[in-house]
């Protein structure tokens, strides 16, 4: 019972990656009409960073996830929005398709080229690079390092990654009901069926200050990676 009980925490831990990671697609649909295949590309220069700073710089982890999660990853939401979703937003749908699948490709290439040649090779920030991946060690994460383990009851293993894991699914939840129902971020037009979608809604928002629109479409993606 205990190993059964064990397997089916271990995939719940699985869905609950699964389901942040959605909850960052369908706000960024819901808000611009592109379904965001670059979606793990933008959570991936997220949580690099916050490799970079927090394992190579020496940085704790609280101002670690500050400056990645709501400085860099708005930063980076603002950014995308103003290069490329505004761009999107209008095209046919092959262009949205063939654009997100674009940055799916070049942003992490471009994020580890900051870093690795440019940050290290050029101006030596002294960022740790790619050394986890080369020496094959584990990434820590924002939990304690060692894990601490955990047995809430009847014999069930948790640690404090997989407990961190179920906090952030459950926020990211509620956030996001929150930002769909009661703001002024998600269009009339993002919350008709799919089927129903009038190409002249697509990429529409209600009225609203434009910095946030544009933020609140992108960095969502940043706030789950990291």
């Amino acid at each position: 019972m205990e190993q059964f009980l064990n397997l089916v925490f271990s995939g719940l831990v699985t869905g609950a990656i699964y389901s942040i990671m959605a909850s960052g697609l369908v706000l960024t649909f819901s808000t611009s009409g592109i379904f965001n295949f670059a979606h793990a590309a933008i959570a991936f220069a997220t949580a690099y960073l916050y490799y970079q700073i927090n394992s190579g710089l020496g940085v704790p982890i609280v101002p670690s996830v500050i400056i990645c999660a709501f400085v860099f990853a708005p930063l980076l939401g603002l950014a995308l929005d103003r290069i490329v979703l505004r761009q999107l937003a209008t095209a046919p749908v092959y262009a949205r398709i063939v654009g997100t699948i674009g940055l799916l490709v070049a942003l992490p290439a471009l994020v580890q080229w900051l870093v690795v040649s440019l940050g290290n090779g050029v101006l030596d920030l002294g960022f740790i690079g790619n050394q986890a991946v080369t020496d094959g060690v584990p990434v820590p994460g924002i939990g304690p390092t060692p894990q601490h383990n955990y047995k809430p009851f009847l014999g069930v293993v948790l640690n404090s990654d997989q407990i961190a894991v179920f906090v952030v699914a459950l926020v990211a939840a509620v956030v996001l009901w929150f930002v769909i129902r009661r703001t002024r971020v998600v269009s009339r037009c993002g919350r008709s069926s799919i089927a129903n979608r009038s190409p002249a809604c697509a990429g529409s928002t209600r009225p609203g200050p434009p910095r946030w629109r544009g933020c609140s479409r992108w960095c969502w993606q940043g706030w789950v990676g990291s």
